[in-house]
């Protein structure tokens, strides 16, 4: 999530997107990578073993909507392809770093959008893990409400039909919770898969 929301404080941090960013990529450090490096993209290996991710940020603003599909424009975006895993998924940890330092320095700061976000991802495993048995993951981190939850069946699809295991986690500014944190999990909890029990989570950072 890249929404401006997450510049507030979240406690104990100064700032959340920041510290999102660090505790992903503290949590990347102790996967079990494959090592690949995003140039093998469907050809790699790693089938019964190791890890490969790619990241996806997204926020967009309200005015800029595609006249023709309803859908908000440029509310989501990925490294390019001179940086880190070059928008791919990746096993090497090197890239990966690079990638989150992008994002580090590219925070979006809008409103909290998410369909076009989903649409790539769903197009980065598309494009790069082929259908040979290996988990597809998504897990979408995000503080807010969703601003686009009622666009989002037909991405929703294309995810179960990729056979796309979706995760929710909700992060909260405190430890205890608020009526905007009850609403944020409200909006996460039906796009993520089911059962929601068990692929969804409200925690602080």
């Amino acid at each position: 999530d890249g929404s401006g929301s997450m510049n507030d404080p979240f406690s104990p941090h100064p700032q959340g997107f920041n510290a999102m960013m660090e505790m992903i990529r503290d949590w990347v450090k102790t996967l079990p990578l494959s090592g690949e490096s995003s140039s093998v993209g469907s050809a790699s290996a790693a089938s019964t073993g190791g890890v490969r991710l790619g990241l996806v940020q997204f926020s967009g603003k309200t005015g800029s909507v595609n006249p023709a599909t309803g859908g908000v424009v440029n509310s989501a975006q990925k490294t390019p392809s001179t940086v880190g895993s070059g928008g791919r998924l990746s096993g090497d940890l090197v890239q990966l770093e690079g990638d989150i330092t992008w994002h580090e320095k590219n925070y979006m700061a809008q409103l909290t959008y998410i369909e076009e976000g989903l649409n790539m991802a769903a197009n980065m495993l598309t494009n790069d893990s082929p259908l040979d048995g290996r988990r597809r993951i998504v897990i979408i981190i995000t503080d807010g409400v969703l601003m686009d939850g009622d666009r989002l069946a037909a991405a929703r699809a294309k995810l179960q039909q990729l056979q796309v295991i979706t995760f929710g986690i909700a992060v909260r500014r405190y430890k205890a919770h608020s009526a905007s944190d009850d609403a944020a999990e409200a909006a996460l909890k039906p796009v993520v898969s089911e059962k929601e029990t068990d692929h969804f989570m409200s925690l602080t950072m």
